[in-house]
């Protein structure tokens, strides 16, 4: 029994060793049955910095920056746009780099940058200009004579020239039989004269009937304001002009009205769909232009023909035909009492822009002469540029109605009036009327306040030439009677304001 007891044992014995024997051989698997791996740790990575550079805005004495002043750029992005702004009687000449705008943003930063903004006094000098004719007198406003133009601008001497050969004519209507001559100057080159955009053919306009000789400077800039009429409205710049060594005067600088990529920037050239530039000038038989070729008829108005130019041999008349038969429809679209063809025809932003300029002031010219329409290829008429202010704001003896500032005297243009009989058109005219009010008031104030500020060089011209308390076509009597040119200013001021008023309670209420 004992024997079996211990061969019970042993067998036992056996059976377990066996069974851990069995269970040792069998390969050891992870939880997705793959043999483990050692796992080697990976190298630490540093990673890249971005670069940051220092940008100073900076400015001279008699300003200061509006914006940002130091900024920290990452490299490759932009600044925030900053403004260079003068102090009372200091102005903003250009940046240290050359940059003539106020506002200022360097972009694609790529290393440390300190740039300044440069101010100069204000100057109660305007700029002079020096022509010199060799000696000949300007007695023509067909034929040009040769000239050397010297400038100087003591508040922008970025603007100064020196030997600038070009040539000279009169011009104008009615303002070329006065004392005190308009003159056109043609350059050799194009030049940029003050800012405004490099062109060969620039005005000196007189203002002679003006006996403020502001008009023209104040409906210039307030166009300017306008947004659909800024950008062919011509910029404007006083200057005294010495002709010969002799000074001539105080003149208003601004364009010559034409087609020309920095002034109304259309394609006239003939072929493919119509383009042109047209003025309303009824004396175009009087100038001896050629009708159907220079000018055209159309509702016993006389139209010229400005761009294309008809002087040039490949200029065929039927072209002219061409120009009246298509703003003939348009005007026969006005009567229609269709606005949807209006709109499809009209840039009407433009006529209602246009119309609130001329209404503003009661220009006289506005139904008979230097009235702009012109049309691009592809495009639709539009109104403008404006021009010729100088016997306005009630500047006039021959029409009572162009005096007074409680009239609507430019519906005595044809389109106008037709177009105001819209009341979609009206609508429109009564919303910019309110948006433009304050800005309208705002420019007037300035201009009138650099006037002043320079009012020792208005005074310098009558000194030569003495209009003021006499009577000058078309001046009336209550403009007559005024014989300081301080009371002139203050009349126009207010005469402004009294008829932007009265447009304001009649378009807006």
């Amino acid at each position: 029994m004992v024997n079996k007891i211990i061969l019970l044992k042993i067998f036992l014995f056996l059976f377990l060793a066996l069974f851990l024997i069995s269970c040792n051989d069998k390969p050891k698997q992870n939880q997705e049955g793959k043999t483990k791996t050692i796992e080697e740790t990976p190298e630490e990575i540093t990673p890249v910095q971005d670069k940051y550079y220092t940008v100073n805005f900076i400015a001279s004495s008699g300003g200061y920056i509006s914006g940002g002043k130091t900024q920290e750029i990452k490299e490759g992005e932009n600044t925030k746009t900053v403004k260079a702004i003068g102090f009372d009687g200091y102005h903003f000449v250009s940046w240290s780099d050359g940059d003539r705008s106020e506002k200022k943003t360097i972009e694609n930063v790529l290393e440390d940058i300190t740039i300044e903004a440069q101010f100069l006094p204000d100057s109660d000098k305007y700029p002079n200009i020096y022509i010199d004719t060799y000696g000949l007198e300007i007695v023509s406003k067909e034929e040009y004579i040769r000239c050397n133009i010297d400038i100087n601008d003591p508040d922008y001497p970025f603007n100064d020239r020196s030997d600038v050969k070009a040539q000279i004519r009169g011009r104008g209507n009615s303002t070329w039989d006065k004392p005190k001559k308009p003159f056109k100057l043609k350059f050799d080159n194009k030049i940029d004269l003050f800012g405004f955009g490099k062109a060969k053919e620039w005005v000196l306009l007189a203002n002679y009937v003006d006996p403020g000789m502001i008009r023209n400077y104040l409906a210039f800039n307030i166009a300017k304001r306008f947004d659909s009429i800024s950008d062919t409205t011509s910029p404007v710049r006083f200057a005294n002009v010495y002709l010969n060594n002799e000074y001539y005067g105080l003149y208003l600088v601004c364009e010559q009205v034409e087609v020309d990529p920095e002034r109304i920037n259309i394609d006239t050239s003939i072929g493919g769909d119509i383009s042109f530039l047209v003025c309303l000038d009824s004396r175009a038989k009087e100038e001896g232009k050629r009708k159907d070729i220079d000018y055209f008829t159309l509702r016993n108005h006389d139209y010229v023909i400005k761009s294309p130019n008809t002087e040039k041999a490949l200029y065929d008349s039927s072209y002219t035909i061409k120009v009246k038969d298509y703003l003939t429809n348009c005007f026969n679209l006005l009567r229609n009492n269709n606005y949807e063809d209006i709109l499809a025809n009209f840039d009407v932003e433009t006529f209602a822009d246009t119309y609130i300029i001329n209404e503003l002031f009661s220009n006289v010219d506005v139904y008979f002469a230097s009235w702009y329409l012109y049309k691009d290829k592809g495009g639709k008429i539009c109104s403008g540029p404006i021009w010729d202010f100088d016997i306005s704001a009630g500047n006039c003896d021959y029409n009572d109605s162009c005096k007074s500032n409680s009239t609507y005297y430019a519906l005595n243009n044809l389109w106008y009036r037709y177009l105001m009989n819209y009341s979609e058109f009206k609508d429109l005219v009564r919303n910019k009327v309110l948006k433009y009010y304050n800005i309208i008031n705002h420019e007037i104030n300035v201009c009138i306040s650099d006037a002043l500020f320079h009012q020792d060089e208005f005074l310098r011209n009558y000194e030569v030439w003495r209009t003021l308390g006499r009577y000058v076509w078309p001046n009336p009597k209550e403009l007559v009677a005024i014989n300081t040119w301080i009371e002139h200013v203050k009349y126009v001021s207010s005469w402004l304001d009294k008829k932007l008023e009265f447009m304001m309670n009649g378009y807006t209420k």
